[in-house]
């Protein structure tokens, strides 16, 4: 595709209380540069309270009943798909109307339809997929906050299963981790519409080594003082781990499962399966096994940080064509800056 083409993106995604806004907030990550050179994006969604207040201000967005309602005389440089298994008949909708289909983390019967699909947390092996950990969305605090040194005593372990906690994992956790752990300070985060929300106040106010935050506004600088994280299997999984902060990871997402599996053959976390297959002492022991061999956190820390950099946003936009590399001025020394970034200016 040449450069000098006028950018015109669609982007679909959506997020509501099960699935969670982690596809939302996906797309915002990797198109809020590109957007800021003027180019032609539209963000189409489902109509949803939360996911419109994540999107206003920010990026131009239209809510459909479906991808049908898009405006058959639209006509788009790249249409990029963030939603679980896209539904066949939707890329067969679109492909008429773009040059190139982008999807992320589509494993279903349309993947052959779309041009490339970013599979990193759901890895598949056909030659249009890329599932390298490289191409992961990762925020540039992940490095603005990693630990340098190496970890020497655990004091202090961060618990989180997402904005929802849907299956009630974390409220599993908060019942059973601190009264075996007395010695360690436990800090537990979710969002403000947890089911389980009233629940797990009480809880922590029976015990004097924990406590909750809701709506945390900055995950990265407030994870930063822990020591060790017990995570779900989604994209926070990675971010934590990208800081350099040890990972034990559980879920009761079934599709989450794998993903959990494929990190820990690579090393970079810890494992302990679905919640569901463990008893309470199985899930105790399993966690003081993990925190025990401090060298083995240390471990999983430094291949963390060697494997999950945050250079997945440009690599993602090079490969699709809307970003190349180039040499451009640096406007504060005025010099040739290699390996800079050029976007297209419409």
């Amino acid at each position: 595709m040449k450069m000098n083409k006028k950018l015109c993106i669609g982007i679909f995604a959506w997020g509501d209380y099960l699935m969670g806004m982690g596809h939302v907030y996906r797309q915002l990550r990797l198109f809020e540069h590109v957007n800021q050179r003027g180019c032609d994006i539209t963000f189409y969604t489902f109509r949803n309270s939360t996911v419109e207040k994540l999107l206003r201000g920010k990026i131009a967005y239209q809510c459909v009943h479906s991808i049908y309602d898009i405006d058959p005389k639209r006509r788009f440089t790249h249409f990029v798909f963030d939603v679980l298994n896209v539904p066949l008949e939707d890329v067969k909708y679109i492909r008429n109307k773009t040059d190139m289909i982008v999807s992320f983390d589509n494993n279903g019967k349309s993947l052959n339809r779309c041009d490339v699909s970013f599979n990193c947390l759901y890895p598949n092996s056909r030659k249009n997929v890329v599932s390298d950990y490289e191409y992961l969305i990762l925020p540039d605090e992940c490095l603005i906050y990693q630990k340098k040194k190496k970890l020497s005593k655990i004091k202090k372990i961060l618990v989180m299963q997402g904005g929802t906690d849907t299956y009630g994992v974390l409220l599993r956790l908060a019942r059973v981790l601190p009264q075996y752990f007395p010695h360690l300070q436990f800090t537990f985060i979710t969002g403000s519409l947890c089911i389980y929300k009233n629940e797990l106040i009480k809880i922590i106010q029976a015990q004097s080594n924990v406590n909750v935050e809701f709506d945390i506004s900055s995950l990265h600088k407030f994870a930063a003082c822990h020591d060790v994280a017990i995570t779900g299997g989604g994209m926070g999984m990675f971010e934590i781990a990208a800081m350099g902060i040890p990972v034990i990871a559980c879920t009761q997402e079934l599709k989450e499962l794998k993903t959990m599996m494929t990190a820990h053959k690579k090393k970079i976390i810890i494992t302990m399966g679905l919640t569901s297959t463990l008893t309470d002492t199985q899930l105790i022991k399993s966690v003081q096994r993990s925190v025990s061999n401090i060298p083995n956190l240390n471990q999983l820390s430094s291949r963390a940080k060697e494997k999950l950099n945050c250079n997945g946003i440009k690599k993602i936009l090079r490969r699709v064509g809307i970003l190349d590399e180039c040499t451009i001025e640096d406007s504060k020394s005025g010099r040739r800056a290699k390996n800079s970034l050029y976007l297209p200016k419409s």
